[in-house]
């Protein structure tokens, strides 16, 4: 939707942890970053999106063989639930992100003895950036959602 409105605005996306977007912001090598808060900086502007819930999901294989461990660690959500799919072990997402794979019986939801607390999940910029008119308009998409 943002892109139809403003067809001429080049969007560029990384994929980086927090605190990595964060020091990205202020060398001025982005504008805008999402990521997970809360995050304690006064340099920053910072909006919640969202709140989201951790779980851990497997293929259906999975179930038979429980008692494994993970062999390796990824940050890569969409990477995560296809090794999962594929029955590489568990993988640890965001259930909002993840319901698609979930609801199609992909992989499933391993039950925990005690919930996963939630978290937010929001973007940041620097309070010394100029907003343009075209930022300011799709941050307000990303308030909506």
């Amino acid at each position: 939707m943002f892109h139809k409105l403003y067809p001429n605005i080049k969007i560029q996306i990384i994929n980086r942890v927090t605190h990595e977007t964060v020091e990205l912001l202020k060398k001025g090598k982005i504008d805008l970053a999402f990521g997970n808060l809360p995050i304690e900086d006064e340099t920053l502007e910072i909006k919640n999106c969202m709140t989201v819930h951790d779980t851990f999901v497997a293929g259906n294989d999975f179930k038979e063989h429980q008692d494994k461990n993970p062999v390796f660690e990824l940050g890569a959500h969409e990477l995560l639930l296809q090794l999962a799919k594929i029955n590489l072990g568990v993988s640890c997402v965001i259930k909002e992100f993840s319901e698609e794979y979930i609801k199609n019986g992909d992989v499933f939801e391993l039950k925990q003895n005690e919930p996963i607390p939630e978290r937010n999940i929001g973007f940041f910029y620097s309070k010394n950036l100029s907003l343009t008119p075209a930022m300011k308009e799709f941050m307000k998409f990303f308030k909506t959602v």
